[in-house]
């Protein structure tokens, strides 16, 4: 990762100050940097709109602030000042970034030469967990869908540069005879025509066998996120089986198998927490450490447990208010165990922060063939949410009206939206678009409020060199003027 001190480093101390003999520019800082002061008087400086962040050590502060100043620099720039006008720090003057984020979001949203597809290889499910509103109406996917997606991308394969693959449920790997069918396909046709092609899962684990992994990592799936949520005891109360049986033992043997395999996959460890498990969760890290031996290709990550729509919301002891900084105390916990955890900084970093719904090109298709958006428990039924039917002969029909009312810049039409230096990552309510879909106001992320907090993280997780940097495997969807130097 090329950052600040690095930068620094490079450079001779007969140069560091020095100003380049070249051309007079006049600039100013972007609208859409975020900073703050670190303890030992770093800088750590963030930009939404080109990814970048960093952090200059005490001693380069001066400088940093000289050209990040209101009142704008005009002269010649030196080293740190080019580096800050190629990250995106600083801008020249007269640029209009509101209007350069406009072309970058239509060009992204309205492309065509990407398909997104999340298929549900199976919206029955193996398990009930308490939360989950989900009602598995339908279960594994049909035969004439399969053959329907597999002429869909035969058709239009030859205008793509991208194809991504999300399989989803329900529980997808109780259709993992559509997975078997349908991953290596995608896989051949995506490499026989030079299509950058990406693939991962979102499942329980329970299914996940060594031989079925073996088989998935051969096949391009290289993304797996699986849900833990505590000691057995909690975890087998939250996610039992069906029939009421016990889950955890079973998942945490087969992640266990999963590290005989050399690919560079990746696993989320999804824990849900809650008011009930929050305070149990300490030693459930030491069992993780203990039998996952530290391996960086799993991650854990944390998520408060919400009214989703269950039967039993009303009993669930739910946390309404300072999510974020409980889940900076559980990352601290975890990494301070030994524990490899996702970055505080991963996940408006990750380029994937604007939902697969806002894009033309994204797309999901149910076991029954019905073409849809979200995959939001609440919202999968609605039929606002259901935009078309795939057929056997790879034709599809799609209610253009209904599709362009998720990919909509609802930004726009919303003055605070414009303004805020949060935009290049939440789009104006864009992380998730349900609640624009359906006429209301999306409250402004948590994340935004308290974005000095996370970044302060971050330094944290430098000092100890632990910046939980996901290995990148999927396409980097957000909009961006330059690739970031800070990212691996």
């Amino acid at each position: 990762m090329k950052n600040a001190t690095a930068f620094e480093s490079d450079m001779g101390a007969d140069q560091r100050g020095a100003f380049d003999i070249g051309p007079r520019i006049k600039c100013k800082p972007s609208r859409f940097n975020a900073h703050t002061t670190a303890p030992d008087g770093s800088i750590i400086l963030y930009n939404t709109y080109s990814g970048h962040c960093c952090v200059f050590p005490p001693k380069g502060t001066a400088s940093v602030r000289r050209y990040l100043s209101q009142r704008g620099f005009e002269g010649t720039l030196d080293q740190v000042g080019e580096y800050l006008l190629k990250a995106g720090y600083l801008v020249e003057e007269g640029e209009n970034e509101l209007m350069n984020w406009d072309l970058a979001y239509g060009v992204q949203h309205f492309r065509q030469d990407c398909l997104s597809l999340i298929l549900l290889a199976s919206e029955e499910c193996n398990f009930r967990c308490t939360y989950c509103s989900q009602t598995f109406r339908r279960g594994t996917m049909l035969p004439f869908v399969r053959k329907g997606i597999k002429r869909w991308v035969d058709t239009g394969i030859s205008k793509l540069r991208i194809l991504q693959a999300t399989w989803f449920g329900g529980e997808p790997m109780l259709g993992y005879e559509v997975i078997e069918d349908l991953a290596p396909y995608l896989q051949e046709v995506a490499k026989a025509n030079n299509v950058r092609y990406s693939s991962g899962i979102t499942t329980n684990g329970y299914l996940l066998t060594s031989e079925r992994v073996r088989k998935m990592l051969e096949w391009g799936i290289l993304s797996y996120q699986v849900t833990l949520d505590g000691l057995p005891e909690t975890h087998n109360k939250t996610r039992p089986l069906k029939d009421g049986g016990a889950t955890f033992d079973n998942i945490i043997k087969n992640l266990n198998a999963m590290r005989q395999f050399q690919q560079a996959f990746e696993v989320r460890m999804r824990v849900n927490f809650d008011r009930e498990n929050i305070d149990q969760l300490v030693p459930f890290f030491h069992l993780l450490k203990d039998r996952l031996g530290g391996d960086s290709r799993f991650k854990v990550a944390f998520q408060a447990v919400g009214r989703w729509g269950s039967q039993n919301d009303a009993k669930l002891e739910v946390f309404t208010r300072d999510i974020l900084e409980r889940q900076a105390v559980l990352r601290r916990q975890a990494r301070g165990i030994g524990l490899p955890t996702e970055s505080a900084m991963a996940f408006v970093r990750s380029g994937s922060m604007l939902c697969r719904a806002t894009r033309a090109d994204g797309f999901v298709v149910g076991a029954d063939g019905r073409i849809m958006k979200c995959t939001n428990h609440g919202v999968m039924s609605e039929d606002r949410n259901v935009i078309g039917q795939i057929h056997e002969d790879g034709t599809f029909e799609i209610d253009h009206h209904k599709n362009s009312r998720w990919i909509l810049p609802y930004y726009n039409h919303d003055p605070k939206c414009k303004r805020c230096f949060y935009l290049p990552l939440c789009g104006g309510g864009m992380v998730c678009p349900a609640a624009r879909v359906q006429g209301r106001e999306p409250a402004c992320r948590e994340e935004r409020m308290h974005i000095r907090s996370l970044l302060l993280e971050y330094w944290a997780e430098r000092q100890t060199g632990d910046t939980g940097q996901a290995v990148r495997l999927m396409y980097r969807s957000q909009p961006s003027r330059s690739r970031s130097l800070d990212s691996p």
